[in-house]
């Protein structure tokens, strides 16, 4: 009854049937999908006075609603976000559809607009599984030095009114920085002068 494509993927045709009106897709490497097309099969409408509800949910959290379809429109594309879960590699995550009355469809994409457009955070963008403080710091960390090696320059090009400090001091600071957290993450949490 039901199709999915995630961008740059084949066609999904993996769909469950968990209950007689409840179906769920199986997204692999799911960290890497930033959009996800859900679709009715040709020649498969809905019954009349019913359409689906679409919802999104990452291993071992709720679903999430994304939309709806329905004969009116049988086809949407949801963006899930743009942002990789840490150690995301193999996470496999759920699509799963909800065949329902129209008006029970109709109320929850009109209250999904509604909480999306006063900013409550509720939209069709589903946010990644937040990393650890551990997780994050060894981006931010990562991202400086990439960005500090790009004025990385011949210590002859250096004029005598430039400070500098020496990458190899980055270098050691990085490598204590990240035996502390490797051995109390939670220093980051405490108050330091």
């Amino acid at each position: 009854m039901f199709g999915a494509i995630v961008a740059g993927r084949a066609v999904q045709t993996n769909l469950q049937q968990i209950e007689p009106t409840k179906f769920v897709f199986e997204l692999q490497e799911a960290a890497s999908i930033n959009h996800i097309t859900v679709f009715l099969l040709p020649d498969t409408p809905f019954p009349d006075g019913y359409g689906a509800t679409v919802y999104f949910s990452w291993p071992g959290k709720p679903f999430q609603l994304l939309g709806g379809l329905s004969n009116a429109k049988p086809s949407a594309i949801f963006k899930l976000g743009g942002m990789t879960a840490g150690g995301g590699a193999g996470i496999t995550a759920g699509l799963g559809i909800s065949v329902e009355p129209i008006g029970a469809v109709d109320a929850q994409v009109t209250t999904l607009k509604n909480s999306t457009a006063a900013g409550a955070g509720a939209g069709t963008a589903v946010g990644r599984p937040t990393p650890s403080a551990g997780e994050l710091t060894t981006r931010i960390v990562k991202n400086l030095y990439n960005f500090l090696m790009g004025y990385a320059v011949d210590a002859s090009a250096i004029t005598p009114t430039e400070q500098f400090v020496p990458l190899r001091a980055f270098q050691e600071w990085h490598s204590k920085f990240s035996n502390k957290l490797a051995n109390d993450a939670s220093f980051l949490d405490r108050d330091q002068d």
